[in-house]
C-alpha cells in the first residue's frame, strides 16, 4: 500500500511553476482551479499545465468544474480527472468508511 500526491492550486498564489518544479520529484499530480474563471478565459493556461503533466507522467485533477459544457470541453481536451459539483456534492468522510 502506498499512497499518491498530489499538489493542490497549481498557478495560483504559492504554487507557482517554480515550486512546482522544486517539488516534483515528490508528486504524482497536480490540481488546478477553475474557481472564479471561466473556461474559455483559462483554456491556454489549463494546456499549459496539462502538458507539464503529460511530460513528466503526472496527474493533472481540474477541480470546480461545475457546468457540463464545462465538464464536456475538458474531456475533449482530454483531461477526464475532473471534481466540483456538477460531478458531486462534498460529504463526510464516515458516509464512505465505516
Amino acid at each position: 500500500m502506498g499512497y499518491n500526491i498530489i499538489l493542490d492550486d497549481v498557478g495560483c498564489g504559492i504554487n507557482c511553476l517554480e515550486r512546482t518544479n522544486y517539488y516534483l520529484p515528490l508528486i504524482n499530480g497536480i490540481k488546478v482551479s477553475l474557481k472564479n474563471f471561466e473556461l474559455s478565459s483559462m483554456a491556454l493556461f489549463i494546456e499549459a499545465w496539462a502538458s507539464y503533466a503529460r511530460q513528466n507522467n503526472m496527474h493533472i485533477i481540474l477541480e470546480n468544474v461545475d457546468q457540463a459544457a464545462s465538464s464536456r470541453q475538458l474531456r475533449e481536451m482530454g483531461l477526464h480527472l475532473q471534481q466540483g459539483f456538477l460531478l458531486d456534492e462534498p460529504a463526510l468522510i464516515n458516509q464512505y468508511v465505516s
